[in-house]
């Protein structure tokens, strides 16, 4: 057991079915196609065909002594046209759930991360209220079938990056560029989440549900610029507290910037029993006349803590002011249910949760935290970035397929067994 945090804290890792799985057909398959088009070059493919190789992956989990798992299901596997359940491969999952509960690894899982079936786009978008309906059937399905042996359950990872990325950026997919059918979007996803959390409270009275939200620190890029100091103040409100307010005072309050604002109550609040934080950066917000809304953002190493592979600042303090601002808001016990680094070398790795998880031995004096799930098990597709950042414990040859222990996951197998105090 982690030493310094309670006994039923939850020490574990997370992944995503789309990211390891493999062989999967849905609207990240098809957006890659778009994207080669356009000179990403980019497909999941096989992934890490975790799909096929589960059973040896979650070894992997008992050798690193962890009591929990974070994992998603896949929508489109499931459901590969609307009402038309595979139930050889909702089985699986089912399976791969009771292979958990034998090894003695609580699993928790999410039921939507980020990938959807095309037919949604096209019948049941999700800036569309039908969309809420549709989801909460093939959440009805899932549940009946996992509970009661599911504990732990995750509804929608990270909706305003969904929102942020597919449809105001546009960069992922549905691909569009509206920020008003953005508020749509986030609206019914909070609303299918608050769907799917009453199907579960029906099937499982005593499990526990939250949601996944991401978060960073937000920081001005020059300290003393008014402009900048604006930007940074509406970007941190939509970007990290528009959600968890939604959830503390049942109103979306949506404001980006002077594009498009609109207020909306929603009943959300006794939805979730604990918020899932996945936190990773701080990011600085500098005004620029030459970009899209007037804002440029960025990371460098000001902190003199290091960069990721992935350019991100490593900023371990920012988690801190991040927790104590949900605790004051929500008062619900928090779950750090996503944070990693990209390190292909595993130089900065082992410094990088040792740090983080300070942060959190301090934070638990004052606040419920009850759990911690590193990112990844796996390396794994980094959607439209590819194969090439490393996030795993277990670094993965993907010609071979072959997993090989980085020296961080004995680390991190000692803090799992109480052999090592952070």
């Amino acid at each position: 057991m982690l030493k310094g945090f309670h006994k039923d804290f939850l020490f574990g890792v997370a992944t995503s079915a789309y990211q390891i799985e493999g062989g999967n057909q849905n609207d990240w398959s098809e957006w890659e196609k778009q994207a080669n088009i356009k000179g990403i070059k980019t497909s999941c493919g096989q992934a890490t065909d975790h799909w096929n190789r589960y059973e040896n992956d979650f070894l992997l989990l008992k050798e690193l002594g962890v009591n929990a798992y974070r994992f998603s299901l896949e929508w489109s596997r499931i459901e590969p046209k609307p009402g038309e359940i595979n139930q050889t491969a909702l089985q699986r999952y089912r399976d791969m759930v009771l292979l958990l509960k034998k090894l003695g690894i609580e699993p928790v899982v999410t039921l939507h991360h980020f990938t959807n079936p095309l037919w949604l786009h096209t019948d049941f978008p999700w800036h569309t209220e039908k969309s809420i309906e549709r989801f909460a059937k093939y959440a009805e399905k899932v549940i009946s079938t996992l509970s009661p042996e599911v504990k732990y359950w995750i509804t929608i990872n990270e909706p305003v990056v969904f929102i942020l990325l597919g449809y105001i950026d546009g960069g992922n997919p549905p691909g569009f560029k509206d920020s008003k059918l953005a508020f749509y979007a986030l609206k019914n996803l909070l609303l299918a989440h608050k769907k799917a959390s009453e199907i579960i409270r029906h099937y499982s009275p005593e499990a526990r549900i939250g949601i996944a939200h991401n978060m960073m620190k937000i920081s001005p890029a020059r300290i003393f610029n008014p402009l900048d100091l604006y930007l940074t103040k509406h970007a941190d409100r939509f970007y990290n507290w528009m959600l968890v307010d939604a959830f503390a005072y049942n109103i979306l309050n949506y404001r980006f910037f002077s594009v498009f604002r609109k207020r909306e109550k929603l009943e959300l609040k006794n939805t979730i029993d604990f918020l899932g934080i996945n936190y990773y950066t701080r990011m600085h917000f500098k005004f620029d006349l030459l970009k899209p809304f007037h804002l440029s953002f960025f990371s460098f190493d000001k902190s003199k803590n290091g960069l990721s592979d992935m350019r991100w600042e490593i900023y371990p303090e920012g988690l801190e002011s991040v927790l104590n601002r949900v605790y004051e808001k929500l008062h619900l016990p928090i779950i750090i249910t996503e944070n990693g680094i990209a390190d292909r070398e595993d130089q900065k790795r082992i410094k990088f949760i040792t740090d983080h998880l300070k942060v959190l031995k301090r934070c638990q004096k004052n606040i419920p935290l009850d759990g911690y799930f590193y990112w990844s098990l796996l390396d794994n597709y980094e959607w439209l970035l590819g194969f090439e950042p490393r996030f795993g414990l277990y670094e993965v040859d993907y010609q071979t397929f072959e997993r090989k222990k980085r020296k961080v996951a004995d680390y991190f197998a000692k803090l799992a067994k109480g052999e090592s105090k952070v």
